[in-house]
């Protein structure tokens, strides 16, 4: 038993012990909690759109998305490693999660970038279009080359698990995401505020009305699609246990800094009163939980092949 004990909380859940998995749940679920009684009084609170806080929130999401084109380079090194017959699909999977990245970007936050250039009524210019394209390639364009060279391919089927794990999570996370806003239909906190009573709209996260949001962004606060996105960062353990010369404080470093901006962003999000705070937990429950299933389903692949190399090596 006490055996069975020790092997269980020697667990490593997204590279981190499992104690930090439960603490994650812990307080999430708080969180989820304390906004089912108090959702509307938190965010009339804290609410204070300001500029800083839309630059945030326009471009903070980088941070996450720069997990995309960081797991294609998994992908891209593992293969290369195997042999030159993956070359082709190695570059394929690269250029994918490199688009992944630039195309997410553009659909949550592209419009902020392209009304730099003014409004269009009869729609954007080609070259508007391309410029705003263009800017997420560059910005993202440093990431695959940082991880080319810091990434430790000695173990190409952990790094495949990594890869894979971050690319297949992040678009089941969205897609998820996106379908529980039609089913729950939320009015945002913003558009209550536009209202004379803006309580007499207001809705708890359980009471749903299916569809009722459709094309209406208004209506979709529950849960946070950002929030889903900012959760990719406990991910980002994974990646750094994989970089060359890795070592138990970076691993635990880069668990903390992801969860300082787990936080960083929720805030954001209540306080531009983008969601209420049961949709920032929910957002960051539902995608957290994403990673943890689809990281489990490597985890008995990626201890078989350290066991491998372990007995090559000796």
């Amino acid at each position: 038993m006490h055996m069975n004990t020790k092997k269980f909380f020697e667990k490593k859940i997204l590279g981190m012990p499992i104690i930090c998995f439960f603490g994650v749940l812990f307080v999430l679920a708080i969180g989820i909690l304390i906004g089912s009684f108090l959702d509307f009084d938190i965010s009339w609170g804290l609410k204070n759109v300001t500029t800083l806080g839309s630059n945030f929130a326009t471009y903070g999401s980088i941070v996450s998305f720069c997990l995309y084109p960081a797991a294609g380079m998994c992908l891209f090194k593992a293969l290369k490693k195997k042999g030159k017959e993956y070359n082709f699909l190695a570059w394929v999977l690269l250029s994918i999660s490199f688009f992944l990245a630039v195309y997410y970007s553009d659909s949550y936050n592209g419009s902020k970038f392209r009304d730099l250039f003014g409004s269009f009524p009869d729609g954007i210019p080609f070259y508007v279009f391309l410029l705003s394209y263009l800017f997420w390639i560059v910005i993202y364009s440093w990431v695959p080359l940082l991880f080319y060279f810091i990434l430790d391919d000695t173990n190409p089927s952990e790094l495949i698990a990594i890869g894979v794990t971050i690319l297949v999570a992040g678009v089941i996370s969205d897609c998820l995401n996106l379908w529980l806003k039609q089913v729950g239909s939320r009015p945002r906190f913003k558009y209550l505020l536009t209202l004379e009573d803006p309580r007499s709209e207001f809705k708890n996260w359980w009471q749903w009305n299916p569809y009722f949001a459709e094309s209406k962004d208004s209506f979709k606060s529950w849960p946070s699609g950002n929030m889903a996105i900012a959760s990719m960062m406990f991910s980002f353990p994974l990646l750094m246990r994989s970089v060359k010369k890795s070592n138990k404080i970076l691993v635990y470093v880069s668990f903390a800094l992801s969860c300082v901006y787990v936080v960083l962003y929720g805030y954001n999000r209540i306080h531009m009163t983008n969601h209420f705070l049961s949709d920032v937990c929910f957002g960051t429950l539902f995608g957290y939980l994403v990673y943890v299933i689809v990281d489990q389903a490597f985890e008995f692949k990626r201890k078989k092949t350290s066991v491998e190399i372990g007995k090559n090596k000796n």
